[in-house]
């Protein structure tokens, strides 16, 4: 299904804040950097039983912090969620395949904890932007690739069952990358060029690991985003696959229009990625 919207239909408004927030749970423990390995959890007053979503931020691989997309964590909460909002380490400091593997160490504390926030681990779903929409894409189609292992859970048996994604505006295919090369932030993230180490940049791009078996998913890009066609890549990946995919285009945004949380653009994107997880997940 393709969506071409020009936001129109909402005004800006105040959202609620959710009942009951916990930050700063480390989900691994006894590895450099682990105190980048913590996770906020959102949940509602009396939370049973409910579907989860997980949050994962963007920033390029490099910067940024699940703090800055609280406020998007409160509102899907306040709509029957419990909210789990994740950080990872980050380049260069740490490079692929770090990132990966400590969002399934994420994921593999979610599924195992879920239940001490009233949450349904059978019922996940997974969202973020830019290089967390990246992340979002590997979590849900690579988990089960041996190249990666979940942080903190690399001796357990592991096994991810996520029903629906909504990345916003991610990479997709480094070796398609486009402007992103002008920043250089694939050589930070991948640890050099595609000459010096091409087995990163294919197994760095989700639309290797797609299939007829992927979870449902919501692509949000804005036309005007540098990185647009990166989008256009996996929507198509994902339609010859055989999975179920949406694309919503917004003509006269760029990339990261999200973080304007009372912008319409922001908040018809909210509220079409909440009907798409409420289809999916409850």
């Amino acid at each position: 299904m393709l969506l071409l919207s020009a936001c129109a239909m909402r005004s800006a408004q105040v959202f609620p804040s959710a009942d009951n927030s916990i930050y700063d749970i480390p989900y691994a423990k006894g590895v450099p950097g682990e105190e980048f390995l913590k996770l906020d959890v959102h949940f509602p007053n009396n939370a049973k039983n409910l579907p989860v979503i997980v949050y994962i931020h963007g920033g390029g691989w490099t910067k940024s912090d699940k703090k800055d997309m609280d406020l998007w964590c409160k509102r899907i909460s306040q709509r029957g969620y419990v909210v789990f909002n994740v950080n990872y380490r980050l380049a260069p400091n740490y490079q692929f395949p770090v990132q990966i593997n400590d969002c399934l160490g994420a994921m593999a504390w979610i599924q195992e904890h879920a239940k001490d926030y009233g949450g349904d681990p059978s019922r996940i779903g997974i969202t973020g932007g830019s290089a967390g929409g990246h992340l979002v894409a590997m979590v849900s189609t690579a988990w089960s690739d041996p190249h990666f292992q979940p942080t903190g859970f690399e001796s357990k048996k592991f096994k991810l069952e996520i029903k629906a994604q909504a990345p916003f505006f991610g990479v997709f295919d480094f070796n398609h990358s486009g402007l992103i090369r002008l920043s250089g932030l694939d050589k930070k993230f991948l640890g050099g060029s595609k000459k010096q180490v091409p087995e990163n940049y294919w197994l760095a791009s989700p639309v290797n690991f797609v299939s007829k078996d992927s979870p449902a998913t919501l692509l949000v890009v804005g036309r005007l985003d540098p990185i647009y066609n990166q989008t256009i890549l996996y929507y198509n990946a994902l339609k010859s696959s055989g999975a179920q995919v949406e694309l919503v285009v917004y003509p006269f945004e760029t990339h990261g229009f999200d973080i304007q949380f009372n912008r319409k653009a922001s908040i018809d994107a909210f509220e079409k990625m909440m009907r798409f997880f409420d289809q999916h997940l409850k």
